[in-house]
């Protein structure tokens, strides 16, 4: 599927979406508001663009922590009181 330059920006808008708020929980309808697109369409072409859902990459992302929040450098030994409780993710 050939993806035209102005909705692989949309996509990418809705990625960088994910990526920065990978704390929080996000809803299909809201990337594809971002992306200025319909739920069906954004999904379709999402996975077309990065060969995988939106619901995989934000399961990804949350994977990552940021540097400046690992537990030894703020002075904490565990993690579970620095994030909130976690999805489950599909494997």
């Amino acid at each position: 599927m050939v993806l035209h330059d102005d909705s692989f920006r949309r996509l990418l808008r809705a990625r960088d979406a994910i990526h920065a708020r990978y704390a929080q929980s996000l809803r299909l309808q809201d990337l594809a508001r971002e992306a200025a697109l319909s739920p069906f369409h954004f999904l379709r072409l999402f996975r077309s663009a990065f060969g995988e859902t939106p619901g995989s990459a934000w399961c990804s992302g949350r994977g990552r922590v940021p540097l400046q929040l690992a537990p030894g450098r703020v002075g904490f030994m565990k993690t579970s009181g620095l994030f909130p409780p976690r999805r489950r993710c599909p494997t």
